[in-house]
């Protein structure tokens, strides 16, 4: 039978659908939406035939071939063959696939012979290797089936053949398999016969040549050929498509101007930026000549950025108001009077008239940030918004106001009048379609998720309202990502306190309705046996108006197996896994859609529910697309309970009239024994606490009668021990005055933990009354402080204290503490005594006992789980409890982390060698501040946290590591440049029974040894590493998304097309704009070198997409596999195709990348560095007893521990066999330090490793390594630092030069000045400075001064590039430890000359001011602010300073522009935070390290007190004179308010009488308290004025004299007995 495609076109010419009417061969889509034709071994002829003998023997029911089966043929013969027949083809050009087998196997011909019609020809492949994936398809069971690409074919007559031979030729004579072959991508660019990139169907429809080559014609003569008017979808026959005046060559869509010629703008849009002008007559110039010449930028609908559209701006007419403003749309103020053009016309003002000035409306304090929605349930939807609220009597115009923080906004023409709410939306269409709300915006930036300020100023910059929110108490915890908004609960509040906010309410006040009762009749049920596909309208089984034919009814419960059920199940067990069941429901005419509901399930195991289409709650599922069938563990285990949500936002969803909820049941696995489902949906109850924003609206939680103010919630100590008072003090206030605060605690004593979920949780509380009369340990009365006292006698060991505070107010209000919606609804501490000595043996019974002193065990830090013995048991001992997640307490670092969950975790290995693996989750608002291996606290908090505990589950012969192979090997990824997780060890206890230790069984009590943590790849991941807000998928059997991008498309989608197109079939140019090629080379440079072979095709990885660059990369994960002495026994993942050798540009991008690691990296003194980082923690040198031994003793012959397993710690030869792949290795000792001395040798030359690396980097014909040498000033001074190269040498022969490159990396060195042991130690491989580039050949180059540290260690190398693109090795290093700089220049001339640290109003006016008093220029770039604020010179806007020019750092341009104008010498600004008002320490520095001054400012006296708020800044006295900036003296307060930034703020001395100059007015003397009073004149600094005495008129004196006051000065005389003669002196300090 002929096998027919339909094809249909549309005008850009791709199919939009291939029909397959008739035939054997089967058109299958593969992950990445690609169509494929597949014929099968068995198809019926023409399709596939077989020739000669036959391929006659059969394999049935194989899981790795097309439809489980497949023919095969030993022996040969004359024309046996088997034959694939693909008829009907469009004309074009397909990859053409084979399948035989997935895996190796060892009796299959190397040399199968396809021969392939259209002129591919015969190619050879070994099917004894198996497929290698170059194509993965499901066929009609689900299988995922891989082929092999044999080439690329150009169908010119519709048919392809492909013929396998088995004749006497094949290799070895063995069996050849015959299976599926594969063909496609058939929706692929439609046809095109001449080869010229436009369609065959588009050249007919305008008249071209579909058999020649017309590309590069011009028929209209617009300067746009024919391919790019194909491309630009503009009209070729048309000179201008859109009739703008421009010709479509001139207009690029670029969306930047490049002139004339080149506008940028749209060729089918006549005003690409909708200003009301044509392109045409927009000319980009900046000078209006007429209406049809207006100058202005057709990309920018408001040119000068005055808030007036270009097209209402007009000069050639009179100003008539609002719609015709006479102004000139270049000129943001046309008539110069300093407001802006769309400022006065708000203001109602001329501004074509500088004699007018605006008059704003309204009072701007009258403005609150009212409502914050910073944290969206869903993060693929940009639904951050802020609101404001007009409390006030009159209208704001908010022309020219912004919002500044964490977002930027600009505000447009807007008028708040007084009770109206204004909506700024991070995007306006989605706060429209989601809320409602017609919103301004967008917005640039984003809100944090972790707390940051908002800031809204005035259109002069003057801050109105300000709101630094954070995250948990005592700011709202449910807005942290759970759906609803922060809202003011009212708007008269202080809105920067926390306790002025509620998480946004479900408020529901109507009648209680439901929708849907449990038990109810009217179910419809589909057994999982299929998947319940469209119906025949095309509707989804969860859509209303579904088709439900032939599905079954029934009763809830619906199940089996525990007796719980109405309806039951028969059949199911080891059957199927899921059900689906429909029910609908009735939202009454009339009736207003409710906004919010409860929803009810009662589920085993797990179950996703949808309400019309739209899914609306998951219970005990893994997150992500829900695959059919799902497998075993996609649902965590849960037994039968009621568990409830409340879903916000329903009035998105719901409709009057007849909805229709739809629920998947899912079992935890195949053979599980019970199943049950059943469920209520109703309105929720009026006490609900979480609900939806109310952007627009008054607030859910607005209140006449607010609560009191709880905050600054405290106890101290911190982590208290045995018999110690514990103080809990709390802040309290309130409007009508604090009634009652009132304490209450709960006891929780080791071995008897109590869950959250235990009734006794909310049963066992103590309660206290807290005071603030000055008694019962309250230390001040009527202070808002609030004290309670919990006695000495409930503090004992290791016993947990919770507690919470209740207060009420006058007006019969109260609240407690920690809010409703917190997941850990109590405070809490840990009462310990500190960890005690430990004394086991390394074989309990059998060696001699030895004492772990507690200093050894405290020498990393110390985290405590408390939990009930049994869950710990189950958890990490019950298989069947694997998936189930346990309630527990964690306390680290004397904060405790109440009500986590905690499961155990692993595939394969998960109880595999009795010290498994943990995975821990915290709440929201209470993540886990984690501490690196050196005590620095990691960026970002954890949400997650997984634990290994470095037993080497695979590699046996590592046990006794500690551990070390693993955080090494992600180190090694981290320093390679491979995003890569962090690892800290800690020592592990776990409190689940009354006795910490047993006398009689070691391994029993607290000591559960030495872990360590494994960051999880995350948005905080990403976050801390600067990488942008990507998708992350975890490689899996089943793919977990660990992280949502923002603007990202919704997973796992992107995850199944990325993987689906990575094949051989794809061109070098599609893997280099889809794959991080780069980052491969550097992940494959590593894996190689500690021979990472565990890692395989769809596991032990992540894939993160960088949406900035498009990107796909390949991230480390599962590192517990490593040093092994076998070749790689697993395929790597198919990312590695990136870089096959069919794509020579990428293997030679990632050979570059791989050299550099081999270089920088894998050197004998970064190995050393970064080995010793985790040897120095786990087993320092002369240490007898170290946390390695503390590991081996607890593990090694632990009753825990596995059969096998017992005594396999640090074996001197031992053997294991991953994936059955058998070595031996042998250690110097038995005992650490031969474990490390064996990865320090495979790590360095002749190393297995090492040389893995080698060959992996190896490439022939890179040029020369140049060598390098020092030419600079002797000493290594950072100001003189020079090198020089060789010269180039390439193998290729001479011309061949490209370019050069230099570099320094600090090293670790304890020789350095520097050196500190104690810190994380500097690598090579991370440049502090690197030259770029440079492709013109210099031997010489110099190294900028200030980018190094005196006094530390360093290595300069410099590589060679040749004009392929090959780089040569970098150079052996020149090793120098820097030297001081020549800052004599610096020292002579530069001086801090005026600080602004507290502006009048607020701190967006703040300035520092320098000024070169020297002879000679200042280069600005070596300096540095590093204390006080930081700033770094490099980066600003002037590079110099010139002898008497200064320079100015401020904290906001805007602001300081606003105030002083935009004339100024403002270099940038710093972004550290202001300068405090109270005083503090500011340091500029030469580089990083050598302070030049220090002023460490005061707002007290002998500082002037003027320069505290009062609007003066901070001046120097005679900065000529280059005066000790350290001394209060030398300094004084501005002439005037506002201070005199960029210029002088002296007086000038106009000659004659110095006194006369100086002082403002006479002095005075006080009798009584014997002080002098000198008034100076402020400004006067050319003169010094001291006080003098004498007694005789004679002799005097300047002793005696103490400053007491300044401006005016004051002196207190000290004379004593004696009658004084008292006169001030002027002296000129030139």
């Amino acid at each position: 039978m002929t096998t027919f495609f339909a094809r249909a076109f549309f005008a850009g010419g791709l199919f939009t659908s291939i029909v397959l009417s008739a035939g054997a061969q089967v058109s299958v889509t593969d992950a990445g939406g690609d169509e494929y034709l597949v014929i099968d071994n068995g198809d019926a002829s023409p399709a596939y035939t077989e020739g000669g003998g036959g391929f006659a023997g059969t394999d049935n029911g194989q899981a790795d071939s097309w439809n489980g089966d497949r023919r095969w043929d030993n022996g040969g013969g004359a024309n046996t063959a088997a034959v694939w027949t693909f008829d009907d083809l469009p004309l074009g050009q397909y990859d053409v696939y084979a399948s035989w087998r997935n895996e190796a196997q060892g009796n299959l011909t190397t040399a199968a012979p396809y021969q392939v019609s259209d002129g591919l020809g015969t190619v050879v492949k070994n099917q004894r290797a198996g497929n290698d994936g170059d194509l993965v398809l499901d066929d009609s069971g689900s299988r995922s089936i891989e082929f092999s690409l044999l080439g690329r074919v150009t169908v010119t007559d519709g048919t392809v053949t492909v013929i396998l031979n088995d004749d006497a030729s094949t290799a070895g004579d063995t069996y050849v398999f015959a299976d599926a072959i594969a063909l496609g991508p058939m929706n692929q660019a439609a046809p095109d016969r001449d080869g010229d990139g436009m369609p065959d169907d588009w050249e007919d429809a305008n008249g071209f040549n579909k058999n020649l080559d017309d590309s590069g014609g011009d028929p209209d003569t617009d300067g746009s050929t024919n391919l790019e008017e194909f491309q630009n979808e503009t009209d070729p026959r048309n000179p201008d498509s859109d009739d703008d005046s421009l010709t479509d060559g001139k207009e690029s869509n670029s969306g930047l101007w490049g002139g004339p010629n080149n506008t940028g703008t749209d060729p089918n849009d006549d005003d690409t930026d909708n200003d009301g002008l044509s392109d045409g007559i927009e000319g980009n110039t900046g000078i209006w000549i007429s209406p049809t010449a207006t100058g202005t930028n057709p990309l920018i609908a408001d040119s000068d950025g005055d808030g007036l559209l270009d097209g209402l701006e007009n000069p050639d007419l009179p100003f008539a108001g609002p719609s015709q403003p006479g102004t000139d749309p270049n000129r943001g103020d046309s008539d110069g009077d300093s407001h802006g053009d769309g400022i006065e016309i708000a203001g109602g003002s001329d501004p074509t008239d500088q004699a007018s000035e605006p008059m704003i409306v309204g009072s701007s304090n009258a403005i609150v940030i009212n409502e914050i929605h910073y944290d969206p349930e869903d993060q693929t939807m940009r639904a951050e918004f802020i609101e404001l609220y007009n409390q006030g009597d009159q209208s704001v115009n908010l022309l020219g106001w912004e919002l500044r923080g964490g977002v930027e906004f600009t505000f447009p023409n807007t008028v708040l009048a007084p009770g109206e709410y204004l909506v700024i939306a991070e995007t306006p269409a989605v706060a429209l379609s989601e809320f409602g709300v017609t919103a301004i915006g967008p917005w640039s930036g984003r809100l944090s998720n972790s707390g940051e300020e908002i800031r809204l100023r005035d259109a002069v910059g003057t801050t109105v309202d300000e709101v630094n929110y954070g995250v948990g108490f005592p700011w709202p915890t449910a807005v942290h990502g759970e759906g609803p908004s922060m809202e003011l609960m009212n708007p008269q509040l202080d809105n920067d306190l926390g306790g002025s906010w509620r998480s946004a309410s479900a408020g529901y006040s109507g009648p209680s309705l439901t929708y849907l009762a449990p038990a109810s009749t009217s179910w419809t049920y589909h057994l999982g046996e299929t998947y319940p596909g469209d119906d025949g309208a095309g509707k989804s089984w969860i859509e209303s108006g579904y088709d439900e034919s032939g599905w079954l009814a029934g009763t809830t419960p619906i199940g089996f197996g525990d007796g719980d059920d109405n309806t039951l199940i028969a059949g199911m067990q080891s059957n199927y896994i899921s059900l689906f069941l429909r029910h609908e429901f009735t939202v009454a005419p009339g009736s207003p859609i409710p906004t919010s509901l409860l929803l009810r399930a009662y589920f085993d195991d797990g179950c996703v529910v949808y309400i019309n289409g739209r899914e609306v709650a998951r219970f005990s599922l893994d997150a992500g697309e829900i695959p059919f069938p799902p497998p075993a563990g996609f649902a965590q285990n849960h037994e039968a309970a009621w568990e409830e949500k409340i879903l916000n936002g329903t009035a998105s969803y719901l409709h009057t009239g007849i909805n229709t909820i739809a629920i998947q049941i899912i079992n935890q696995s195949l053979g599980s024994g019970d199943l049950s489902i059943d469920a209520e949906l109703k309105t929720p109850p009026p006490s609900s606490e979480i609900g939806v924003p109310t952007p627009g609206a008054a607030n859910s939680v607005f209140t006449l009668a607010a609560p009191p103010q709880i905050r600054q919630v405290d106890h101290t100590p911190e982590q208290p021990k045995s018999g110690e008072d514990v103080l809990i003090t709390a802040k309290v206030t309130d409007l009508f005055g604090v009634s009652n605060v009132v304490l209450s605690y709960q006891v929780v004593d080791p071995g008897s933990y109590i869950r959250l979920t235990d009734s006794n949780y909310e049963t066992s509380w103590v309660e206290v009354l807290m005071k603030d009369d000055g008694t019962g340990g309250d230390v001040s009365a009527d202070d808002d402080r609030f004290t309670a006292i919990i006695p000495a006698s409930v503090q004992t060991h290791r016993r947990l204290i919770r507690y919470r505070i209740t207060a009420s107010d006058g007006g019969g209000s109260s609240v407690q503490v920690p809010l409703t919606d917190d997941p850990q609804p109590n405070f809490s501490y840990f009462c310990y005594d500190g960890v005690p000595s430990w004394t086991a043996s390394a074989r309990q019974g059998f060696t001699a006992p030895v004492t772990f002193p507690s200093e050894v065990l405290e020498s990393v830090p110390v985290y405590h789980l408390i939990a009930t013995d049994s869950d710990v048991t189950s958890c990490q001992y019950a298989a069947g409890s694997r998936n189930t997640r346990f309630l527990g307490t964690m306390v680290y670092d004397g904060r405790v982390y109440d009500h986590i969950r905690f499961n155990v975790r692993g595939e394969g290995s998960t109880y595999r060698t009795g010290k498994n693996k943990w995975h821990f989750r915290f709440n929201r608002g209470h993540e886990f501040e984690a501490r690196d291996n050196f005590g620095k606290k990691v960026g970002s908090p954890w949400r997650n946290m997984k634990v290994n505990g470095g037993t080497a589950p695979w590699t046996y012969v590592n046990r006794g590591m500690a551990g070390v192979d693993e955080c090494l090997t992600y180190r090694l990824f981290d320093l390679a440049g491979v995003p890569s997780s962090r690892t800290s060890y800690f020592h592990f206890r776990v409190i689940d029974e009354s006795i910490e230790q047993f006398s009689n069984d070691q391994y029993r009590g607290d000591i559960w040894g030495l872990y360590h943590s494994v960051e999880v790849p995350s948005g905080r991941f990403l976050e801390d590493r600067g990488l942008p807000d990507g998708n992350i998928y975890k490689l899996d059997a089943e793919s977990q998304q660990d992280n949502q991008g923002a603007d990202e498309p919704k997973g796992p989608g992107d995850f199944n097309s990325i993987r689906g197109n990575l094949n051989t079939g794809k061109t070098q140019e599609w893997w280099a704009a889809n794959t991080d090629v780069s980052n491969y080379g550097r992940f494959k440079a590593v894996a190689e070198a500690v021979t990472h072979y565990d890692q395989r095709d769809g596991r032990q990885g992540y894939y993160y997409h960088n949406p900035d660059s498009g990107k796909w990369m390949l991230m480390p994960w599962d590192c517990d596999t490593m040093f092994q002495l076998t070749p790689k026994y697993y395929t790597w993942d198919r990312f590695r195709l990136c870089i096959d050798p069919r794509y020579p540009q990428n293997l030679l991008e990632a050979k570059n990348e791989q050299r550099e690691v081999l270089d920088l990296l894998f050197n004998a003194k970064a190995v050393d560095t970064v080995l010793a980082e985790l040897v120095d923690i786990v087993n320092p040198a002369g240490q007898p007893l170290t946390l390695a031994d503390m590991d081996l003793v607890a593990w090694d012959y632990n009753s825990r521990t596995p059969g096998q397993f017992k005594g396999s710690y640090n074996v001197l030869t031992g053997s294991s066999d991953p994936a059955g792949r058998t070595y031996t290795r042998t250690l110097i000792s038995a005992d650490h330090e031969g474990q490390m001395d064996y990865i320090r040798k495979f790590m360095q030359p002749g190393g297995y490793g090492y040389d893995n690396l080698v060959n992996e980097a190896a490439d022939g014909n890179i040029p020369a390594t140049p060598l390098i040498s020092y030419t600079g000033t002797a000493g290594y001074p950072t100001d003189g630092l020079a090198f020089s190269t060789s010269n180039f040498s390439d193998p290729s022969g001479g011309g061949t030069f490209s370019a050069v490159e230099w570099r320094i990396g600090e090293v670790s060195d304890p020789l350095a000045p520097n050196y500190e042991s104690e810190v994380e130690q500097p690598y090579e491989v991370d440049a502090v400075w690197e030259s770029g580039v440079l492709g013109v050949f210099a031997n010489k180059q110099i190294v900028p001064s200030g980018v190094l540290r005196v006094g530390s260690s360093y290595r300069a190398r410099i590589r060679h590039q040749d004009s392929s693109g090959r780089w040569s090795h970098w150079s052996e290093p020149h090793s120098f430890i820097a030297g001081q700089p020549n800052v004599a220049p610096y020292l002579a001339g530069l001086v801090i000359s005026e600080i602004m640290y507290h502006p009048e109003g607020n701190g967006d006016l703040e300035f520092i001011e320098l000024m070169n008093v020297g002879p000679v220029v200042l280069a600005l770039s070596p300096l540095r602010f590093i204390d006080g604020i930081e700033f770094d010179f490099s980066t600003g806007r002037i590079d110099s300073l010139a002898p008497g020019e200064r320079v100015l750092l401020v904290r906001n341009l805007v602001a300081f522009e606003a105030a002083y104008g935009s004339a100024l010498p403002v270099t940038g600004e710093y972004f550290s935070g202001g300068l405090s008002n109270g005083g503090e320490l500011v340091v500029l520095s030469f580089g990083g390290d050598l302070p030049l001054r220090e002023v460490n400012y005061d707002d007290s006296s002998p500082w002037p007190v003027a320069a505290d708020g009062e609007g003066r800044s901070l001046v120097l006295i005679g900065p000529e004179g280059v005066p000790d900036h350290a001394d209060p003296l030398n300094w004084r307060s501005s002439v005037s308010n506002g201070g005199n930034p960029g210029q002088s703020d002296a007086l000038p001395y106009p000659g004659g009488d110095l006194l006369a100059y100086a002082l403002a007015g006479g002095p005075v003397f006080d009798f009584e308290q014997l002080t002098l009073t000198v008034p100076l004149n402020p400004g006067a600094d050319e003169v010094i004025v001291t006080p003098e005495w004498s007694s005789d008129l004679k002799t005097w004196h300047s002793t005696g004299f103490i400053l007491s006051g300044r401006e005016p000065e004051v002196w207190a005389v000290t004379v004593p007995g004696q009658r004084l003669f008292l006169r001030v002196k002027a002296a000129s300090r030139r």
